[in-house]
């Protein structure tokens, strides 16, 4: 009987742990993440501690970004038509100056922030 028992409480989480691990995490795309990066501050990059060097690094990428949407006749950041791509270049760009727990932060940040196209405060 205590056999069963037990049986029955491995079988329940068994089941259950499969379907917590499939639990997707609430990550923003490519597309907002590149439209967090027009909108990242200086006062957000410090709070990240970035080096001279990753600020800067931070900062030719937001600008390459920048130029980016001028070049596909973007007028303002929130316009959903400014990904003509999927924004994997400069994020993955902007990832690969980051420490993965700067990025992790950054990332939290830029969800925590959606402000559909509006300057963080």
């Amino acid at each position: 009987m205590m056999i069963k028992h037990l049986l029955s409480i491995a079988v329940i989480i068994f089941c259950c742990a499969g379907a917590w691990a499939q639990t997707p995490d609430a990550q923003p795309s490519d597309a907002a993440l590149q439209k967090c990066i027009l909108l990242t501050d200086d006062g957000t990059w410090n709070s990240l501690k970035l080096s001279s060097d990753q600020l800067g690094r931070a900062r030719r990428i937001q600008q390459a970004c920048t130029e980016e949407c001028k070049a596909s006749d973007v007028k303002k950041p929130q316009d959903d038509s400014m990904i003509k791509a999927s924004g994997t270049t400069v994020v993955a760009e902007l990832k690969s100056v980051l420490t993965p727990e700067q990025y992790t932060t950054w990332v939290s940040w830029c969800a925590a922030h959606d402000t559909n196209g509006q300057v963080p405060k």
